[in-house]
């Protein structure tokens, strides 16, 4: 088994740390995507821990294409009506079945605040397999997650809001 980390870009964590988080939050935020690859015949078990996700996601999609020995997986989150206001961490297992034979090189791509973000990963596959496929799907329950939005604070009966506060209400 490999592992590999990936950090986050700074631009990206900057401007999800200004729009997505209370300030007390930010300890939270820096966990690091991490990567763990397993080889079992002719199935690649791809591990994503600590995927920094909405909160309320329904499921994961998975596209997956090749060329040669390059293996290209996208991971998208899937949101049935409104995003939550908040992020949660996850522990995510998708496997990609019936491999070829050879020394492959695994390009992932995820969806992060910032934009696409990718990860080359080699690996290698000893017993041959037909034509790539997408096998099972594992989530953990979010961990570490926090709220986007500050709890609202009580005020008195009969106070104006101005336009401006209507609009970050």
């Amino acid at each position: 088994m490999r592992k590999f980390s990936v950090y986050r870009l700074l631009a990206g964590a900057v401007l999800t740390a200004v729009l997505f988080m209370p300030p007390l939050a930010s300890a939270q935020f820096n966990l690091e995507d991490l990567f763990e690859l397993e080889v079992d015949g002719s199935t690649l078990t791809i591990h994503h821990d600590q995927a920094r996700y909405n909160c309320c996601w329904t499921s994961m999609e998975y596209e997956i294409s090749h060329v040669d020995f390059v293996l290209t997986v996208v991971e998208n989150e899937i949101i049935d009506g409104p995003a939550c206001a908040c992020l949660c961490y996850y522990d995510l297992t998708v496997e990609v079945t019936d491999l070829p034979a050879g020394e492959w090189l695994l390009e992932f791509w995820w969806l992060d605040s910032g934009g696409w973000i990718s990860v080359e990963l080699p690996f290698a596959i000893e017993v041959p397999g037909q034509d790539p496929q997408l096998g099972a799907f594992v989530s953990s329950a979010c961990y570490d997650g926090w709220t986007a939005v500050p709890e609202a604070e009580e005020e008195p009966v009969g106070t104006a809001w101005t336009a401006v506060k209507m609009l970050y209400r």
